[in-house]
């Protein structure tokens, strides 16, 4: 199933989902994408905050394009008991991404299909967001 909605959500296993929503409610290209992640235990918002550590951060994403393979390692920032994550789509395609998150000793894994547009004057209108506001993490 392919996806360029407003918003993702997948699930992690135990009653666990995470939602990703990328601000002005397109992923696109040529510009800093700012995600909100929330994730959910059986439908009720979790403060992140609560999570583990894994590897060293409260998450890890990776994103991969299905076109040419290439992908990007995001570790979120959390901002309000909620992920933050930014990144930078250099091309419009199909990217197939995981998010992972470590509760109570066991590591969660929810996974997402993202159509990702071309970012241009028409449809980066209303976007509050700079082409170089933020590098790639």
């Amino acid at each position: 199933k392919v996806y360029g909605a407003d918003k993702l959500t997948g699930s992690a296993g135990d009653g666990f989902s995470v939602s990703l929503t990328p601000e002005g409610g397109k992923f696109l290209t040529n510009m800093a994408m700012h995600i909100n992640g929330v994730v959910m235990l059986n439908g009720k918002e979790v403060d992140v905050t609560t999570l583990e550590d894994y590897l060293g951060a409260k998450a890890h994403m990776v994103v991969v394009s299905l076109a040419d393979k290439k992908y990007l390692h995001v570790h979120p920032s959390v901002e309000g008991g909620k992920f933050d994550l930014h990144t930078t789509f250099e091309k419009p395609g199909v990217y197939r991404g995981w998010i992972q998150f470590q509760s109570k000793g066991k590591v969660y894994t929810s996974d997402f299909v993202m159509n990702v547009a071309e970012g241009n004057a028409d449809n980066m209108k209303g976007m509050d967001m700079k082409k170089d506001e933020h590098e790639n993490h």
